[in-house]
């Protein structure tokens, strides 16, 4: 991995450059608080998720469904309930290999699994490079509120 860098930019800052994003999401596709709401709000997430399924996409726990530029991990069954750092981890995997696939080495997310989710962020660091310490791969991670 080239690194993980922290970084105090809004995530949103990122868009029409070459990086994708990576957000939590559960599998019922809410989407309705915290940043998964932002996400739909900038692409549309929601709906182009839904349309996915139309498109024989299943989701699953773990799991992970790219939508352009956008992956979202799928963490838990419903939007009301907890993930897991196991949950949290194969979604993780699963993004580590649609990466290689489609040759993706510039990913931007926010402390993931943190914010509602309440995972701690010392934890889900390590789960991160355990699994991209071995890609030449970026990952910034925005950690600025408004």
């Amino acid at each position: 991995m080239n690194y993980i860098q922290l970084n105090q930019k809004d995530l949103f800052d990122f868009k029409n450059t070459e990086y994708k994003f990576a957000h939590c999401i559960s599998k019922d596709y809410k989407l309705g608080a915290g940043i998964a709401k932002q996400f739909c709000k900038h692409f549309n997430m929601r709906n182009r998720l839904i349309n996915s399924i139309n498109e024989g996409i299943k989701p699953k726990v773990p799991g992970c469904v790219f939508i352009d530029p956008v992956f979202n991990l799928i963490t838990k069954d419903r939007y009301f309930h907890k993930p897991t750092y196991d949950s949290l981890s194969g979604s993780l995997y699963e993004m580590k290999q649609l990466s290689i696939d489609m040759n993706i080495n510039k990913i931007v997310m926010p402390q993931i699994g943190c914010g509602l989710d309440g995972l701690k962020w010392s934890k889900v660091k390590k789960i991160i490079y355990e699994h991209f310490n071995d890609l030449d791969i970026e990952i910034v991670i925005c950690c600025f509120k408004k």
